[in-house]
């Protein structure tokens, strides 16, 4: 005793409730590294891509309003990749054929992502490598020439474009029960 206070003893000791602690912080460590590591499931990818899509419509129609020219939304079948480009040939702006490489005009899908139309454009002969997808007007209207079908294992989104406002319409399933496009008016 030193000036009469009892001198306390070093804990050798955990309690039980710091054991507890400690191998709940040690788990919950565990779990998060393991799911990171993990892959993204199929339906979870595909929801990713099609949100992906939706966003990049968005601003191509954004673009065409800006602008005031009709744009195209093309589909190149052989290298999985959208992009889009003045549909007006004698526009000042009109990049002919021309794929952009980069840029905010093209949209790459991932590798595990299978696309197609519901019409099957891209399996009919045809007189260019690209297969047109949509067309959007300068006054927020869109047209949709061929819906995309996006799959990715057992999961599919099929989308379609809404005629008034130019929005995308993602749906699950194959797009089997929809009616075949109409042709321009």
């Amino acid at each position: 005793m030193i000036f009469g206070i009892k001198e306390h003893h070093i804990r050798s000791r955990f309690t039980l409730i710091e054991l507890i602690v400690v191998l709940a912080i040690m788990a919950l460590l565990a779990g998060l590294a393991v799911s990171s590591l993990q892959e993204e499931s199929p339906a979870s990818a595909l929801n990713k891509q099609a949100l992906a899509l939706d966003a990049w419509c968005a601003s191509v129609r954004y673009v065409c309003a800006e602008k005031g020219v009709d744009h195209e939304v093309r589909f190149l079948p052989e290298k999985k990749v959208f992009y889009a480009c003045v549909s007006d040939p004698d526009a000042e702006e009109s990049a002919g054929d021309e794929v952009p490489e980069s840029g905010p005009m093209r949209f790459a899908f991932s590798e595990r992502m299978e696309i197609s139309t519901i019409e099957k454009a891209e399996d009919e002969a045809r007189d260019t490598e690209y297969v047109e997808i949509f067309r959007f007007y300068p006054n927020g209207g869109a047209a949709c020439i061929n819906r995309p079908v996006i799959k990715c294992e057992k999961s599919a989104k099929y989308f379609d474009i809404s005629y008034l406002n130019g929005h995308l319409q993602i749906n699950d399933g194959d797009g089997s029960d929809l009616e075949p496009a109409q042709e321009e008016w």
